[in-house]
C-alpha cells in the first residue's frame, strides 16, 4: 500500500484501522521507519509529534490501528510483516513492571526465552490485568523457512508458560501463542478449543467470574398449561479456592402459553369494524365520482 501527498505545501496524519492484530513496517522514500518511543503512561507507542518528519508512525494494539505522518515530496509504503501475535499475563502490577525495566527489559527476557534476536519482537500494548503485554514476533525478510521459525518460537513460548517459568520477570498467569490460549500445566486440547483471535482475557475473565461467583443456583423446569412442574436442585458444596473447579447450575425455564380464545363480543366488534370500513370505502368512492362528473355550469346572473 502506497501513499503520496499531492500538494505544494502541508502535511497530514493518516490512521488506518485493521480488523485483526498484525505487524506492519513503514517505509518513507524506501527508508525504514521505527515506531514512536514507548509511552508507559498510556501503555502504547507515543503520539505522533511530527518531529521525526515524514514516515513517523506507530501501531496501537487492542484497538489495532496504524497511523503515520506524511508530507509533500514523500512516498509512504506500508509493508505487512510475516509475524505471529502473542500475549502474556504476568502476576505483576504496572508499577512493578515499569520499575523492573518495562518494555525494554521484557523484550530482552522474552528474546532469551524464544531464542531469537530482540529486534524481532514488537510490543504493541501493555495494560493492567494483572499486567498484560501484547507483542508480535516477526520473521526476518531473508528467513528461508518461516514456518519452521514460527513453530520454534511458538513451542519455546508455550514451554516457558507450561513450566511456569519466571524468566519473564514474574510468574506467568496466562498467555496466548498465535491464537492458542495456554496456562501453566494446561491441557493442549482444551486450550485449542478456547483459542481465538481476539484478546486472551475475554475467555480468562469469563472463567474467573464463574469461579468467584459462588452463590447457590437453582435448576428449575416450569411447564405451564393445565399443570406446573418444578424441580429444584441445590449445590451440596461450593469451593472458595480459585484453583478448584466450581460447577455452576443453569436455570432452564420452559413455558407453554396458550392464547385465550376470542370472546363473542370481540368477534362482533371485529365484524362491525370490517363492515364499517367497506361502507366508508363505497361512500368515499361515490363522492369522488360525483365530484369528477360535475360540469362547469356558468351562473345565470353572469352575462356573456
Amino acid at each position: 500500500m502506497r501513499f503520496t501527498l499531492n500538494a505544494d505545501i502541508g502535511a497530514i496524519k493518516i490512521r488506518i484501522y485493521y480488523p485483526n492484530a498484525g505487524s506492519y513496517a513503514i517505509k518513507a522514500n524506501n527508508v525504514d521507519k521505527d515506531y514512536t518511543p514507548w509511552d508507559q503512561n498510556t501503555g502504547r507507542a507515543s503520539e505522533l509529534t511530527r518531529a521525526a518528519g515524514c514516515g513517523e508512525n506507530r501501531y496501537v494494539g487492542v484497538e489495532n490501528f496504524l497511523e503515520f505522518f506524511i508530507t509533500t515530496n514523500c512516498e509512504i509504503k506500508i509493508v505487512p510483516k510475516d509475524s505471529i501475535m502473542c500475549s502474556v499475563r504476568l502476576d505483576w502490577t504496572l508499577d512493578e513492571f515499569y520499575a523492573d525495566g518495562g518494555v525494554t527489559s521484557f523484550t530482552d527476557r522474552l528474546a532469551g526465552v524464544l531464542g531469537i534476536d530482540a529486534s524481532r519482537i514488537k510490543t504493541v500494548a501493555v495494560y493492567q490485568g494483572s499486567v498484560i503485554v501484547e507483542f508480535a514476533v516477526e520473521a526476518a525478510d531473508d528467513e528461508e523457512n518461516k514456518e519452521a521459525y514460527f513453530n520454534k518460537v511458538q513451542l519455546n513460548f508455550i514451554e516457558a508458560v507450561v513450566s511456569n517459568s519466571r524468566k519473564l520477570g514474574a510468574p506467568i498467569i496466562d498467555a496466548m501463542a498465535d491464537n492458542i490460549v495456554v496456562k501453566p500445566n494446561f491441557d493442549p486440547e482444551r486450550a485449542g478449543d478456547k483459542g481465538k483471535q481476539d484478546n486472551i482475557w475475554d475467555y480468562l475473565t469469563e472463567e474467573a467470574n464463574q469461579k468467584q461467583d459462588s452463590t447457590d443456583t437453582q435448576t428449575e423446569t416450569e411447564t405451564e398449561s393445565n399443570s406446573d412442574t418444578e424441580t429444584n436442585t441445590d449445590n451440596e458444596e461450593i469451593s472458595t479456592d480459585p484453583t478448584e473447579t466450581v460447577t455452576t447450575k443453569v436455570v432452564v425455564v420452559t413455558k407453554t402459553v396458550t392464547e385465550p380464545a376470542l370472546t363473542d363480543t370481540v368477534k362482533y366488534l371485529v365484524v362491525f369494524l370490517a363492515v364499517l370500513s367497506v361502507a366508508l370505502v363505497f361512500v368515499v368512492g361515490y363522492i369522488a365520482m360525483r365530484m369528477c362528473s360535475r360540469k362547469d355550469v356558468k351562473p345565470k346572473y353572469l352575462k356573456a
